[in-house]
């Protein structure tokens, strides 16, 4: 190879590395509504239409996958089968070029648009398994509750429980060997309880990875599926159980 032509590969190489990873994002419109009211205001109302906004502009762009998980809540007589929807994008929001808010009336709501670059973010496929279970699928207030983990190796894993009122509260993040139940340290138990005589429809999410994470103690429904996503993307295993507590 003479020096000019290797001194034009060097170069063409460098053009490539450098080449800004938006790239490939498309540009797509999406469209997001919320209401608003006595409970929720305007502008919560339009930051959540936002969001809404954005996951449609995805989902035009990519699709998205629905996950789902049944459970069955019983009382002395009847059982209902309820389910508990995960939609998980396969994109995010690159740059927002564009954005208009309307405020619509019957019933009060915020509608916002967008016109954004989105980009598909590549999925590794994690290295190892992990099985997860609870000790059952419907607890009484006041009951104690364990979760048995059997991973195919040594790993690190973090363990969340989600509720409607609370978001998503960190309970364990730490290493692990082989068989484990959790709560594993004889001074902690995990005790359901209820803020009132209604039934909770509760969640546990596992992160598991190679690497140690680090999370803050709590994070709201946006942020966690936010953060699990990119997780998910990197590697990371996503585990999820829906569990109920009754009176």
């Amino acid at each position: 190879m003479d020096r000019n032509h290797f001194i034009s590969v060097v170069i063409f190489t460098i053009v490539l590395a450098l080449v800004p990873h938006w790239i490939n994002a498309k540009t797509v419109a999406g469209v997001g509504e919320y209401d608003f009211g006595a409970d929720i205001t305007e502008n919560d109302s339009c930051d959540k239409a936002l969001t809404k906004a954005e996951a449609d502009a995805i989902e035009r762009a990519f699709g998205v996958t629905v996950g789902a998980t049944d459970w069955e809540m019983c009382d002395n007589e009847t059982c209902d089968f309820r389910q508990m929807s995960w939609i998980e994008t396969h994109g995010h929001v690159v740059e927002i070029k564009n954005i208009n808010k309307v405020i619509l009336e019957n019933p009060r709501r915020c509608r916002v648009s967008i016109v954004a670059d989105v980009e598909q973010t590549p999925t590794l496929q994690p290295n190892f398994t992990l099985d997860v279970e609870l000790d059952r699928t419907q607890y009484k207030a006041g009951d104690y509750l364990t979760m048995d983990l059997d991973p195919s190796k040594s790993m690190y894993i973090a363990v969340f429980n989600w509720t409607e009122d609370y978001g998503f509260v960190l309970m364990v993040n730490k290493k692990i060997f082989n068989k484990t139940q959790l709560p594993d340290d004889p001074r902690i138990q995990w005790r359901t309880f209820l803020n009132d005589d209604q039934p909770s429809e509760e969640m546990m999410v596992v992160l598991a990875s190679d690497m140690q994470m680090n999370f803050k103690m709590k994070y709201t429904d946006k942020e966690f599926i936010m953060i699990s996503q990119k997780l998910a993307k990197m590697g990371v295993l996503v585990r999820k159980i829906s569990f109920t507590i009754i009176p």
